[in-house]
């Protein structure tokens, strides 16, 4: 008996837009953490004593996510790689709003595009 035929997949998309929102959430759940660990001060219980360090764990997480957009944006990440169903692209219609930034993840024929030239950094004067 033959293979069914496989369904083609849809590519993964990426909306910067979801992204972002994802990474404000995180941040506002840090800052949540934080707060409520300075409000009980050095007589909390030993969890709350832990918070601070949950807190700069989302932190390094969100920076992590924020250069690999950096990435994506550049060229240099597969979209693909740094999808996640929070920055799932939804289609416009939808949305009813075409105004988001969607990355498309790169078909294995092109595995790579070009990249983009990267700005010359300034160097720093040292006197």
């Amino acid at each position: 008996m033959a293979a069914p035929h496989a369904l083609p997949t849809e590519k993964k998309a990426v909306s910067v837009w979801f992204e972002l929102l994802a990474l404000i959430d995180a941040l506002e759940w840090s800052r949540m953490l934080l707060d409520q660990a300075t409000r009980d001060g050095p007589d909390a219980d030993e969890e709350t004593r832990r918070l601070p360090v949950l807190a700069m764990a989302i932190e390094k997480m969100v920076v992590v996510r924020l250069r690999d957009l950096c990435r994506v944006i550049r060229h240099e990440l597969d979209p693909g790689r740094f999808w996640t169903p929070f920055n799932n692209a939804l289609p416009a219609e939808v949305l009813g709003d075409d105004h988001d930034v969607l990355f498309q993840e790169w078909s294995p024929a092109t595995s790579a595009p070009t990249r983009l030239p990267r700005r010359p950094r300034k160097r720093s004067k040292r006197g």
